[in-house]
């Protein structure tokens, strides 16, 4: 039997590890301006703390659908709708 998800993430060119970065910083700031505690915003997503502060710190092993779950609690998933 084989692993489906690699054992480590992709490696990235170093203008993708810098939007990762900007998007975590965006989101951190975003959860800051609402007052939102990090425990908030993890429970209301259904996520650790621990998966929040990857995000927040631009892990690319972060599943979009961990992205899309903060997106929502902050309200913010409107902005991607297409």
């Amino acid at each position: 039997m084989f692993n489906i998800m690699p054992a480590k993430p992709p490696l990235l060119f170093p203008s993708e590890s810098k939007l990762l970065v900007e998007l975590g910083e965006r989101l951190r700031l975003a959860r800051l301006r609402r007052e939102f505690s990090a425990q908030t915003v993890a429970a209301r997503a259904g996520i650790s703390r621990f998966t929040l502060s990857r995000l927040e710190g631009g892990e690319p092993a972060v599943s979009i659908g961990v992205v899309l779950r903060v997106l929502a609690v902050l309200n913010l998933d409107s902005d991607i709708a297409v």
